[in-house]
C-alpha cells in the first residue's frame, strides 16, 4: 500500500507556499521529522505517474475570445446524458514552451468557480470558488473534489483571467475538461457551450476538444513491464477478436495508439498504427452469427488523433468485440500499445485471450501485448488514476523544494552550531590546559613556599629555642651555688628542649601541629615572659576575638614572627625595656614591637621579611627620636593572596 503525506500537511505547506514562499509549518518540525518527510515524498514520487509531453499534431483544446484585462467573465457549460453524483472534476490546463522556464500552463484562469446542477435544479449548486495563481499552477490537472453533489451539467465561470504566453493578452484556455462519476469520465464527448470563441482559424482550438479525451500528456507512470506495441500484417482485412469469458454491459474502449519512434525528431510514420476507419462489433456468439456493432471511429482530420482514443458508447452486453478496419490501405499495418474495453468505467478486456487476422507475432511483440496492461512506458492506468497521481506528482514536486529548502537552512546553521561548538570545545581544552599548568605552577610556588616556611621556622623558633636554651644554661652556671635558682633554671631550659621537639615536630608535619598557638594572646604573652624574663616589658592587645578568628597558620606565622622580633632584641638591640602592642578589627591586624636599645638596623632584617612575606603582611621599621627601634606589621584579615598558599 502506498503511503502518502498527511493532507493537512501538504495543505498547509502549498497555502504558505502560494501566499509567502515559505512555510511557519515547516518551523514546528523537527530536522528527523523533516528528513523523513523527504524520503517518504521522494519514495511516493518514485510511485507517481511522469508529466511525460506528447509530441506530434492534435488537439490543443478550447481558447475563448483576448482581452486587455483580467477581470472578465467567460465560461463553459458541459451536459451529460442524464443525471450523475459527481466525485471529481479534473482541469487540464493548455502548455506553452518557455525557453527559459520550461513547459508552463497558459491561459489557464486565475479566479473562478464551479456549479452543478440538472433539470430539477436549474440554478445549480456551487461547488466552491477557486483561485489559482499563474506560478501555481504548473503543467499537471488541477482536481477539485466534487463532494458526490448530483447534476446534469457543470458550469465554469471565471472572474479573473490570466495572459496567454505569446502576446500577454487574456484568454481562457484549457486543453481537457474531465467530470468523473466512480472511475467514468462523464463528460467525454458530451455537449458543450462557452461564452466565446477565439476568432480567426480554429483548427486545434474548439470547444468540442474540452472533452474529446485528448491531453497534453502520455501516459507514463513509469512502473511495472515496458511492452512494445502490436503490428498486424499487412491484409486488406485484417481484424481483432476478444472473448471476454462472459457478457459484460459494454459502454467504452480506449485504444492506445502504438509508439511513433524513439528517435529524435520523431518519425512520423503513417503506414502503420491506427487507421481512419475503425468498427467495433460486439456478439455473444464465437461465430458473430449474432453480430451488432457496438461503434465506429472515424477520424476526419489530424486534430482528432492522440496517444489514447477514448469512445464512448449506449451499453451493449456482449461476450465478445471484434475490431475491423474495412476501408483499410493494403500497405498499411494495424498496431496498438493497448485495448481497453470498458464495462461501467472498468477495463474488462485485461489477460483475455486475442485473435489477429492475420497474426504476427515475433519475439518482442505478440497479440497478448494490447491485454497485457502495459505499454512502452509501463503499467497502464485508470483514467481517474492517472490523473489523480499527475496532480499529486505537481502538489510534491511544489513541496520537495520548500523542504529541500528548510533542510538546507537547518543544515546550515547546524553546521555553524558545530563549527561552534568546536570552537568552543577547543577553547575549553586550551582552558583546561592552562588551569593544569596554572594548577602545577600553584603547587610548585607552595612547595617553594612550604620549603621557605619549613626553612623559616627551623630558623626563627629552634633558633630562638637554642638561643634561649644557650642563655638559661649560661644563667644556670652562675646559680650553681643557688639550689632553687638552678632548678628554676634547669625546668625552663627543659620546657624550651620540649618545645624545640614540638617546634620540630611541627616542622615535620608542615606546620600543622596540633596545640600550636590556639590561644595566640596567651601564647605571645607567655613567650615574651620566657624570652624577655630579664628585662622589663609590657604587653597590651584588642581585637581579642578577631584574633581568635586567624586561621591557625597565620597564628603559628604570626606567633614566629612575633619571636624573631624577641629574639632579635635579646640578641643585638641590648635593651631594658621592651613595649608589644597587638590590636585587630574586622579588616586589619597590627602587630607593634618596640624596644629601647642601641642596635641600629639599615633595613628590616631579613628573617622578619621573610615572615612578614609568608603572612602577605606589610612591614615597617622606625627609629624613634628618644631612642631604640620599633617594627610594625599590617595584616589584612583574610588576605586573598593565602588563597593560593
Amino acid at each position: 500500500m502506498r503511503r502518502y503525506l498527511p493532507l493537512h500537511f501538504l495543505t498547509a505547506l502549498l497555502i504558505a507556499a502560494s501566499a509567502s514562499g515559505a512555510s511557519s509549518s515547516l518551523d514546528d518540525r523537527s530536522m528527523a521529522e523533516l528528513e523523513t518527510e523527504l524520503s517518504e515524498l521522494d519514495a511516493e514520487l518514485d510511485q507517481l505517474a511522469r508529466h511525460s509531453l506528447r509530441s506530434g499534431s492534435g488537439s490543443i483544446g478550447f481558447r475563448s475570445q483576448w482581452y486587455h484585462a483580467a477581470e472578465q467573465s467567460e465560461w463553459v457549460r458541459i451536459e451529460f446524458e442524464k443525471e450523475y453524483p459527481i466525485d471529481q472534476i479534473a482541469l487540464v490546463p493548455a502548455l506553452w514552451r518557455d525557453y527559459e522556464r520550461g513547459f508552463q500552463a497558459d491561459g489557464f484562469p486565475e479566479a473562478y468557480r464551479i456549479t452543478i446542477g440538472s433539470s430539477d435544479n436549474p440554478d445549480g449548486t456551487l461547488l466552491g470558488e477557486f483561485n489559482s495563481p499563474r506560478d501555481s499552477i504548473g503543467i499537471a490537472p488541477v482536481v477539485l473534489s466534487g463532494k458526490g453533489i448530483s447534476g446534469s451539467w457543470i458550469l465554469l465561470e471565471t472572474s479573473r483571467l490570466s495572459p496567454r504566453a505569446f502576446d500577454n493578452r487574456f484568454v481562457l484556455q484549457l486543453s481537457e475538461i474531465f467530470v468523473f462519476s466512480g472511475d467514468e469520465n462523464i463528460a467525454l464527448q458530451n455537449r458543450v457551450t462557452v461564452s466565446s470563441v477565439h476568432p480567426g482559424v480554429q483548427t486545434p482550438w474548439h470547444p468540442q476538444y474540452l472533452v474529446d479525451g485528448h491531453t497534453p500528456f502520455i501516459m507514463n507512470s513509469a512502473r511495472g513491464n515496458r511492452t512494445l506495441a502490436y503490428l498486424l500484417g499487412r491484409s486488406r482485412n485484417p481484424s481483432i477478436t476478444f472473448d471476454l469469458g462472459e457478457a459484460y454491459p459494454l459502454s467504452g474502449i480506449h485504444l492506445h495508439e502504438a509508439e511513433r519512434s524513439n528517435t529524435v525528431p520523431e518519425t512520423d510514420n503513417v503506414r502503420f498504427g491506427m487507421p481512419d476507419n475503425l468498427r467495433i462489433l460486439g456478439a455473444n456468439q464465437m461465430d458473430f452469427s449474432d453480430a451488432f456493432p457496438l461503434t465506429e471511429i472515424r477520424r476526419i482530420s489530424p486534430t482528432e488523433r492522440g496517444p489514447i482514443i477514448m469512445k464512448k458508447f449506449p451499453a451493449r452486453s456482449c461476450r465478445y468485440v471484434r475490431i475491423t478496419a474495412p476501408s483499410i490501405e493494403p500497405d498499411f499495418k494495424l498496431a496498438f500499445a493497448e485495448i481497453e474495453l470498458l464495462a461501467e468505467g472498468v477495463n474488462v478486456a485485461g489477460g483475455t485471450p486475442v485473435q489477429t487476422i492475420p497474426n504476427r507475432t515475433t519475439a518482442t511483440r505478440s497479440a497478448e501485448s494490447m491485454v497485457d496492461g502495459y505499454n512502452l512506458y509501463g503499467q497502464i492506468l485508470p483514467i481517474r488514476q492517472w490523473i489523480n497521481e499527475l496532480a499529486r506528482r505537481h502538489e510534491l514536486q511544489t513541496l520537495r523544494p520548500l523542504i529541500v529548502s528548510e533542510l538546507a537552512n537547518r543544515y546550515h546553521h547546524q553546521k555553524a552550531a558545530l563549527n561552534k561548538m568546536k570552537w568552543t570545545a577547543a577553547l575549553l581544552a586550551f582552558a583546561a590546559i592552562l588551569i593544569v599548568l596554572i594548577t602545577q605552577l600553584v603547587r610548585q610556588k607552595q612547595v617553594s613556599r612550604l620549603k621557605e616556611r619549613l626553612a623559616a621556622d627551623l630558623h626563627d623558633e629552634l633558633g630562638a629555642n637554642l638561643h634561649t636554651i644557650s642563655l638559661v644554661s649560661d644563667l644556670a652556671k652562675e646559680s650553681i651555688d643557688n639550689p632553687e635558682k638552678l632548678s628554676r633554671l634547669l625546668d625552663r631550659s627543659r620546657f624550651f628542649a620540649e618545645r624545640s621537639a614540638a617546634a620540630a615536630r611541627s616542622c615535620i608535619n608542615t606546620l600543622e601541629a596540633k596545640g600550636i598557638c590556639d590561644d595566640l594572646i596567651d601564647e605571645m604573652q607567655r613567650s615574651s615572659d620566657r624570652i624577655l624574663a630579664d628585662l622589663e616589658h609590657d604587653f597590651s592587645y584588642s581585637g581579642e576575638a578577631w584574633i581568635n578568628d586567624l586561621k591557625a597558620r597565620r597564628r603559628i606565622d604570626l606567633f614566629l614572627f612575633f619571636k624573631e622580633c624577641l629574639t632579635n632584641i635579646i640578641r643585638h638591640a641590648k635593651a631594658s625595656h621592651v613595649s608589644i602592642a597587638l590590636d585587630a578589627s574586622k579588616k586589619w591586624l597590627h602587630l607593634k614591637v618596640t624596644d629601647n636599645g642601641s642596635g641600629k638596623f639599615d633595613a628590616v632584617p631579613p628573617s622578619l621579611k621573610r615572615r612578614a612575606h609568608l603572612l602577605g603582611a606589610k612591614i615597617t621599621m622606625e627609629h624613634p627620636s628618644e631612642g631604640g627601634t620599633s617594627i610594625a606589621l599590617k595584616l589584612k584579615q583574610r588576605n586573598p593572596i593565602l588563597l593560593f598558599r
